[in-house]
């Protein structure tokens, strides 16, 4: 699923754990389709913020982990 679309994860075949807190996105539909550092909230929970900038999510994936010395 994830590695054949390098890395990215379709909305529609699982959604991220609220646990993960921030994830890239991608919103195909927007006008602006590039990715977006959200905040899983924003788009799968409570304030809907990020749909406003953003339209419809369509694929996300966990931030990675920050590199070692």
């Amino acid at each position: 699923m994830a590695n054949e679309n390098n890395s990215w994860i379709r909305c529609d075949e699982l959604t991220p754990e609220v646990k993960d807190d921030l994830v890239l996105l991608i919103c195909m539909d927007s006008k602006y389709p590039e990715p977006w550092l959200g905040n899983i909230l924003d788009y799968f929970g409570k304030s809907g913020s990020l749909n406003a900038y953003c339209g419809k999510v369509t694929h996300w994936q966990p931030v990675p982990k920050n590199p070692i010395k």
